[in-house]
């Protein structure tokens, strides 16, 4: 399921059980819209991005989950130990109404019990597939559209029905977006793109990872990243020429996390705002100001935790100054509170 997709489902759900036990929603709403970027590089299919950097580097499901996915539940630790010092007060809250929660069967929310079976078999039949069938022989999106197609016709559907439910406004937008980009590798601006930024690999692969991996976090906060990942690929393309498969691989998992996770640099742009605008629509709206600080600081722990996992794996002794520094930085958000109360009392009392 596609991040974007997630936000839609999830959101009015919580916001609906949050009403029902009397919680405040926002801090569940902020978590959810940060969080569901980490769901966007658990698996290859996860998001848009993930299958076209996939698709051009070659990169199989099952080496994409091990090196990129399994990194998303170190994330989601840090990212729990943060957000357990931003909503310290709300979670002190006490839910109401819990009975009536226990008691509402989640069944009222489907409407058709036989096409959640189909759709749940196509699903796992779909992520086997991945792992077994080598990209050689069948590539990801024919899978993928192959299990599509099996589904419509089992699910007896009407054709006319589903397709008025199709985003073509995205399927032209992706079209127009690969034209342009093509058009500018064509023409050779990538190209020259390339050539000035080859030099600031440092000459090694793990500095290239970096590099690409900041870079393409920081473009990708205020632009959509199906349009930096399109730009990103043939420039990394070159910028790797000469490099080993796995070196090579290893840049272009640099920038599935940095466009995937970049989004929550600035909120108010790209993806993240979807889920402000759901959140409105749902009588719920959230404070701009925090959750753009919230969203800022997440995403550069986040960011900070990765570079530090990857360091430990390719340059264990700048890894291990990294790891303190992360853990320094996880004390103070979680207890800056504390901190700035005992900081208020010392100053209060008479010398």
């Amino acid at each position: 399921m596609s991040d974007t997709l997630a936000i839609f489902i999830l959101l009015p759900l919580t916001i609906a059980i949050c009403r029902m036990l009397r919680l405040t929603p926002a801090p569940y709403i902020i978590a959810q819209i940060i969080v569901v970027k980490i769901g966007a590089i658990i698996f290859l299919t996860s998001s848009v991005a993930n299958i076209v950097i996939s698709l051009d580097a070659g990169i199989r499901f099952g080496e994409f989950f091990v090196n990129v996915g399994m990194i998303s539940f170190a994330l989601i630790l840090v990212t729990v130990v943060l957000f357990l010092g931003f909503f310290r007060e709300n979670l002190r809250e006490e839910p109401q109404n819990v009975d009536i929660l226990l008691d509402t069967s989640a069944w009222i929310y489907v409407g058709n019990r036989a096409l959640m079976y189909k759709s749940t078999v196509a699903l796992v039949v779909m992520i086997i597939a991945f792992i077994v069938i080598p990209s050689s022989i069948l590539s990801p999106d024919m899978i993928a559209l192959t299990i599509a197609v099996i589904l419509l016709v089992t699910s007896r559907l009407k054709p006319v029905e589903i397709f008025r439910k199709v985003d073509f406004k995205l399927i032209f937008y992706l079209l127009g977006l690969f034209v342009v980009t093509g058009a500018l590798e064509k023409v050779g601006v990538i190209d020259l793109i390339a050539a000035g930024l080859g030099g600031t690999s440092f000459g090694s692969p793990f500095g290239t990872f970096l590099f690409l991996f900041w870079i393409s976090a920081y473009i990708s906060a205020p632009v959509d990243n199906i349009a930096i990942v399109r730009v990103f690929i043939p420039m990394t393309d070159l910028i790797t020429q000469g490099y080993s498969m796995a070196a090579r691989h290893l840049a272009f998992y640099g920038i599935a996390f940095g466009v995937n996770l970049g989004d929550n640099i600035i909120v108010a742009s790209g993806d993240s705002l979807i889920g402000i605008s759901v959140a409105e629509e749902n009588q719920s709206p959230v404070n701009m100001r925090r959750i753009s600080l919230i969203g800022f600081v997440t995403a550069n722990v986040q960011l900070f935790t990765i570079m530090t996992i990857y360091s430990l794996i390719y340059w264990w002794e700048f890894g291990l100054v990294l790891l303190i520094a992360l853990f320094a930085i996880l004390f103070v958000i979680v207890m800056r509170k504390k901190l700035h109360a005992k900081t208020k009392t010392r100053k209060s009392l008479p010398a």
